[in-house]
């Protein structure tokens, strides 16, 4: 009310006011002189009729009718001196009010104030949407259960009964780098580089006959030392393998040609450098994305290790050692397999995913090709893994 009082004074002044055309003419050609008019000095024993006097009353029911003191009574207030010239500059936007200082505000009117608050706030200014990342890379690791599967190259051919009894699958375990890019909310593709071995246990029980000359004498009176050549079978392929029997000081010698029983255990991993290219198609785009995956697997044979440890069950006789004396079989440097799965994806934070995803590995050819059977390589497991978005 007081804002809407104070404007119609300011409008009746500069309407009747000869000199207010003067006034805006010399404004436009020249800039205005602010000037800060002294505030007069409030009394407690001064009269409230010239503060009265000081606003106007409007007749909202008949605003040309002419305004008059006596028909309202108004609140005494203060009258608030306004700078004309300066009132003048800001409404015809010859001086932005952006442009002045604190100070030279305060002479101007409610009215003014309220026709230059655009210029206090200017237009923010427009940021282009950052476009999202597409490219991913990150680390895993996949513990794998792995084994080979044996094929008889004809359904008449019978496979050997230590293929199916004496041989085991066993754990390993694969880690990498993996790198890739994600065009679309559905869609991810992805390679890579990591270690992949291939592992299985095999347990044989072998005999060999007792020959008396092939044991030697130990020094320090210790016993009787006696090599012993035998074949390991293996998916794999045979392998010979010399043991060094030893024979207890204090045991008479077994009559010659007396059978020996011994436990052979062998452990044969494959390791190899793997180059995985897969496909993902996720179902959902929010915190947690699920979806499948299909791929291959470049493998490059890099070590071929067979470990193999001998011990007897024949009393008074020992094992001192196993030696591997030759390789019967010869592996390919290169295989390929097949990659199907699932993935399950998590967003902890922006940029940032946590990843398991099952996954199921099989040659696409054999490893191995012998006379009655052929020998491929599966793994299953699952692959955890840590990537960041570019």
């Amino acid at each position: 009310l007081v804002i809407m009082v104070a404007g119609g004074l300011f409008t009746r002044g500069y309407t009747d006011n000869p000199m207010a055309a003067a006034t805006k003419q010399e404004s436009a050609s020249q800039p205005p002189t602010i000037t800060r008019p002294k505030v007069p000095e409030s009394s407690a024993t001064g009269s409230s009729t010239s503060a009265a006097e000081s606003i106007v009353p409007v007749n909202y029911a008949n605003p040309m009718a002419k305004r008059s003191h006596s028909s309202v009574s108004m609140v005494p207030m203060p009258a608030i001196p306004h700078d004309k010239a300066l009132e003048t500059a800001v409404a015809e936007q010859a001086l932005p009010i952006a442009s002045l200082p604190v100070s030279a505000l305060a002479p101007l009117s409610p009215l003014a104030l309220t026709m230059a608050t655009p210029e206090l706030t200017p237009p923010l200014p427009i940021v282009p949407a950052k476009p999202s990342s597409r490219f991913f890379a990150g680390a895993f690791i996949t513990p794998s259960h792995t084994f080979r599967q044996v094929r008889a190259q004809s359904p008449r051919i019978a496979l050997p009964a230590f293929l199916r009894e004496n041989e085991s699958a066993a754990w390993t375990t694969e880690y990498g780098l993996r790198f890739g890019w994600q065009p679309n909310r559905r869609w991810a593709f992805s390679s890579g580089v990591s270690q992949y071995q291939v592992r299985q246990e095999a347990n044989h029980r072998i005999r060999v006959s007792f020959d008396p000359g092939r044991e030697r004498p130990l020094t320090n009176n210790t016993g009787f030392e006696g090599a012993y050549l035998m074949t390991v079978p293996s998916a794999y392929g045979s392998t010979g393998v010399e043991v060094r029997l030893l024979r207890a000081p204090g045991f008479n010698p077994p009559p010659a040609g007396q059978q020996l029983l011994l436990n052979i255990h062998t452990d044969h991993t494959l390791t190899y450098l793997s180059v995985p290219l897969s496909a993902h198609y996720f179902m959902g785009s929010a915190r947690f994305s699920v979806g499948v995956k299909a791929g291959v697997a470049l493998n490059f044979l890099q070590t071929n290790h067979l470990l193999v440890n001998a011990s007897s069950i024949q009393r008074g006789f020992s094992s001192r050692s196993a030696t591997i004396t030759q390789r019967l079989t010869t592996h390919r440097q290169f295989d390929l397999d097949y990659q199907l799965g699932t993935a399950l994806w998590y967003r902890p934070h922006p940029g940032w995913v946590i990843s398991a995803e099952p996954t199921f590995r099989h040659s696409l050819r054999p490893l191995i090709s012998v006379d009655n059977f052929s020998v491929r390589q599966y793994a299953w497991g699952i692959q955890l893994g840590v990537q960041k978005n570019f």
